[in-house]
């Protein structure tokens, strides 16, 4: 398990995941250096992505995919554009179907997930989607300022 905890985090650390550090099965890593971060990843079996709240994109998502790692992720907000259900990573409703799930993760295709993500989420194809969108919303100007 690796969190890096912010100032105001500190008080839920203390109170809520100290406890359980004891455990045998958990190895807290503190914060990790980026090439900590890519070893550990690597080497999972699985990204599990507790999606809580509107998440916008989900970036340990896709950065769990370069790494060759598939994710099980709640089906909600950015995660249905992310995932391919099935091939790269698990949408699942629910933590009880994630129990379910989580064994499927171990037999995907990790070459392939990586190949996806990459050739997706790059610094090519997501400055044409930045530039479509600036270009949308300045033609949107326009016919709304009458400057066409």
């Amino acid at each position: 398990m690796w969190w890096k905890i912010d100032f105001f985090g500190h008080k839920y650390f203390k109170d809520e995941i100290e406890p359980h550090l004891n455990n045998p099965l958990i190895e807290y890593l503190w914060e990790l250096d980026m090439e900590q971060k890519i070893k550990l990843v690597s080497n999972a079996k699985c990204n599990i992505h507790p999606t809580g709240f509107r998440e916008p994109f989900g970036l340990t998502v896709m950065e769990a995919a370069y790494c060759w790692t598939p994710t099980l992720a709640i089906n909600k907000w950015s995660m249905t554009e992310l995932i391919e259900d099935g091939r790269t990573w698990f949408l699942v409703e629910d933590f009880e179907e994630w129990y379910h799930k989580i064994e499927d993760c171990f037999n995907m295709d990790r070459a392939y997930i990586s190949r996806r993500a990459k050739g997706i989420f790059n610094y090519k194809n997501m400055t044409l989607d930045y530039l479509r969108a600036y270009n949308t919303i300045i033609q949107n100007f326009k016919e709304r300022t009458n400057l066409v």
